[in-house]
């Protein structure tokens, strides 16, 4: 991948994909990658001769080796390289259907010579029998029944489907706890029960509301309403209305307290041609009940774009607002963002989308770095500056900060924390 920097192309990243295919008489596997290899790049084109900066291993049916053919494409071990020896090892089992029902990873390391072995952790999952030692079939094979962590005197966490549609059921957690959903006749979500609410006062309800007659001519035609409780007498009732393009044009906060009494709330929303919010309202109360309200407009909040989709202004229903202007400076997109007041912000966005710098109206300003992958590697306010290292996995290994000092971070082949290092 490349950006036009300094009135030329150069290269940021690549990727070199390695594959062992098999193209016997019988098979012919070809898209299985053996090894994928990241590079961070520099000038106007990339070397794949140099070092990597991360590599990762795919080995299938279980081979011993990445450079083996695969012989069916099951992968069945991964290693993710974490510095010049060690490698994070995980490994995959699966049942008579393909579905994958274990997953092993360990607190130890490998080499490039052996796999890890210490402290193998193994999370079983259960689709329906295929030879999964406590798994039933249920002639379906398809959907996640129970899943079994690493403790095995763990109970199991498990869920029961509608098997028309797939939707879940229920799921009922380590501590026993059941939480319950319910669907209609097209497999919406209408309830969630969780523990210590009832089908008759669940945790959440939604209902699905079509306009009759349905969709005439500048009315909506459909909405939906959503109630979640909040304890024993009170919930938070909110109807969203859509128009036949289904675009929300308005929402309704059922029964909100307002200066003491009970009203609802309103927000209408309007777009433009391209389909893009124009005019979004102020809040405002109405009565408590009934349907959809006359729509307010006139007390909006205006955003213009130009032809490329980009806001260029923000306006208050006073008249006041903040206005957007879109330069290049030194390869890098500027923002400018004047606000009402007349305060200027000037944001810069890189060809990937990323914030370089903020310059406020008032310093100090803040400035970001990133390594090739787009991992935050320092930011600097005003005079203080931190920075962040990174191993060849991702893990975050070391900071230094302009207040904490210089921080350092370790962790076990499964990825967890298992020290971390203070300036003190």
């Amino acid at each position: 991948e490349s950006e036009w920097r300094n009135g030329d192309w150069q290269a940021v990243r690549g990727t070199k994909s390695v594959y062992v295919p098999n193209m016997s008489s019988t098979k012919y596997l070809t898209g299985f990658p053996a090894s994928v290899q990241a590079y961070a790049c520099a000038g106007a084109t990339c070397n794949f001769d140099a070092a990597p900066a991360s590599e990762v291993q795919y080995l299938y049916d279980g081979n011993t080796s990445f450079t083996t053919a695969p012989a069916i494409g099951a992968l069945t071990r991964q290693r993710t390289k974490v510095d010049a020896t060690q490698f994070i090892d995980q490994v995959f089992g699966y049942d008579s259907w393909g579905n994958q029902v274990s997953l092993t990873q360990y607190t130890g390391y490998g080499t490039a010579a052996a796999f890890a072995a210490t402290d193998a952790q193994t999370t079983t999952f259960c689709y329906g029998g295929g030879g999964v030692a406590g798994c039933l079939d249920d002639g379906l094979h398809t959907y996640l029944l129970w899943t079994q962590d690493a403790i095995g005197a763990h109970p199991r966490v498990t869920n029961t489907y509608d098997p028309r549609t797939g939707n879940l059921l229920s799921e009922t957690d380590l501590n026993g706890s059941i939480t319950r959903a319910y669907y209609d006749n097209f497999g919406r979500l209408v309830k969630v029960v969780r523990p210590g609410d009832s089908e008759a006062s669940p945790t959440f309800s939604a209902a699905y509301i079509y306009q009759t007659p349905k969709w005439t001519s500048g009315a909506y035609g459909f909405s939906t309403r959503v109630t979640q409780k909040i304890d024993a007498s009170t919930s938070a009732v909110l109807q969203k209305y859509y128009n036949g393009l289904g675009q929300l044009v308005q929402t309704r906060t059922i029964g909100a307290v307002v200066s003491g009494a009970l009203k609802d709330v309103i927000v209408d929303y309007a777009y433009d041609g391209m389909g893009r919010l124009w005019k979004q309202s102020m809040p405002r109360e109405v009565a408590s009940g009934g349907d959809m309200a006359a729509p307010d407009t006139d007390t909006a909040v205006t955003t213009v774009y130009d032809v490329l989709g980009r806001t260029l202004s923000v306006m208050q229903p006073d008249g006041k607002g903040s206005g957007y202007t879109y330069t290049i400076s030194a390869s890098a997109l500027a923002t400018t963002i004047t606000d009402a007041k007349g305060n200027v912000t000037v944001q810069q966005t890189d060809a990937f989308g990323r914030l370089l710098s903020v310059l406020p109206a008032a310093d100090p300003g803040v400035s970001y770095a990133y390594d090739a992958f787009g991992r935050l590697t320092g930011a600097v306010y005003g005079s203080a500056g931190s920075t962040i290292g990174y191993d060849l996995a991702g893990r975050k290994v070391d900071m230094t900060d302009a207040d904490m000092g210089y921080w350092t971070y370790a962790y076990d082949g499964a990825g967890n924390l298992v020290s971390q290092t203070d300036a003190e």
